[in-house]
């Protein structure tokens, strides 16, 4: 079953550190839809968009990770959600959910105001809206 997932990267590695994980990504071409960069003086950050089966994005993340000066963040869940403008969903979290998943009279699309900062392995489930501070919005 593929997951589609955000994948972040702190990068404060030499130059050959760079080159091997441009091969990295390149390997993993095939699984990631999007990328964004923001290079700074201290440290690089790179956020990945990644759809694939877990296994794939786990063994892109494993080799990341094994780079020297490599930080990497993921397995947060994204299913049927929209996400507002600097939100942050942290590692493991899991935001919404496929309408499969849950009884058809419950589940609905999840919404994430502005702002909002979902927790390391925090649960949002379907159908619910939370606005910057971390509120249930009621309909």
């Amino acid at each position: 079953m593929k997951r589609i997932g955000v994948v972040g990267i702190v990068l404060k590695g030499e130059r050959d550190t760079v080159l091997e994980m441009q091969k990295v990504l390149s390997d993993f071409s095939d699984i990631i839809v999007g990328r964004m960069g923001v290079p700074r003086e201290e440290a690089n950050a790179i956020a990945l968009i990644v759809e694939g089966t877990q296994e794939r994005i786990s063994a892109l993340t494993g080799r990341l990770g094994n780079l020297p000066g490599v930080t990497v963040k993921s397995g947060a869940v994204v299913h049927y959600a929209i996400v507002g403008e600097n939100c942050q969903v942290d590692a493991g979290a899991k935001v919404g959910g496929t309408p499969e998943s849950c009884d058809p009279d419950t589940w609905g699309i999840t919404v994430l105001g502005p702002g909002a900062v979902i927790g390391e392995n925090e649960v949002v489930p379907p159908h619910t809206m939370l606005n910057r501070d971390h509120k249930e919005v009621r309909r």
